[in-house]
């Protein structure tokens, strides 16, 4: 970690997708940063709004991990992401299976992981790793359609912290990462799903479950009519007569 290579961009189109150009050139970690994102992303290709303001950053890793390990790289962020968010604004945050950070019932933060796969090595070439931050409130406002269920960590925050943050993020992620400090029983302990009733739709079909525990590689295990199952991917949502 200590010869991460480091971008910063005024404006890019999305840090994964800028990542993921520079991959071929690059062959050390690297991070890049961006004031804003015109067309940033989440899971399944949704649009994730990207206002200046906010924080907006992809780590390009060159892993040495088996086949499968990637999907743990969000679950070590989602935990790097909350220290840092407590260490600097003093807040305490909470992950909402498997990718996203809430604070006071909004969403602040969502991480998205991307590994690119050899067959030819039977390994991951590289994995990009971003992470966005409603850092403060955007001018205007949220756009309809999110505004619900969107918010930010403070109503303002100063270059120091913003900076502050990012390096607080690093430190955390890479102590995880590199040395294999326990995460998974913090992930756990910091999840608002976990011991829920939740619905979650599978083959177009609505269920209701409760979310009894988290694997190591990522899975949401539920409990339906006595039956065990485990979600890999999706929304999910927590019903309202549960108790959050």
């Amino acid at each position: 970690m200590s010869d991460l290579k480091k971008i910063f961009l005024e404006e890019t189109d999305s840090t994964n997708n800028y990542a993921k150009r520079i991959s071929g050139e690059i062959k050390d970690d690297c991070l890049i940063t961006a004031k804003k994102q015109t067309a940033g992303r989440g899971r399944t290709g949704r649009r994730f709004f990207s206002p200046e303001g906010g924080i907006y950053m992809s780590l390009l890793l060159h892993p040495c991990f088996p086949d499968g390990k990637t999907e743990r790289i969000t679950l070590m962020a989602a935990v790097a992401v909350s220290r840092a968010l407590e260490a600097v604004f003093a807040v305490k945050p909470k992950i909402k299976w498997v990718n996203d950070i809430f604070l006071g019932g909004k969403k602040v933060c969502g991480i998205l992981s991307e590994g690119v796969y050899n067959p030819e090595k039977g390994g991951f070439d590289y994995a990009v790793l971003g992470v966005g931050v409603n850092l403060s409130l955007p001018e205007g406002g949220f756009p309809e359609e999110i505004k619900k269920i969107a918010g930010a960590v403070c109503e303002t925050a100063d270059l120091k912290q913003r900076q502050m943050f990012i390096d607080r993020f690093v430190s955390e992620f890479f102590d995880i990462y590199e040395n294999g400090a326990d995460y998974m029983s913090e992930y756990k302990s910091r999840s608002f799903v976990l011991g829920k009733q939740i619905e979650y739709i599978k083959d177009g079909v609505k269920n209701k479950a409760v979310a009894v525990d988290i694997t190591a590689d990522g899975e949401l295990v539920v409990k339906e009519n006595g039956k065990v199952y485990f979600l890999r991917s999706g929304e999910v949502k927590i019903c309202v007569d549960s108790i959050i």
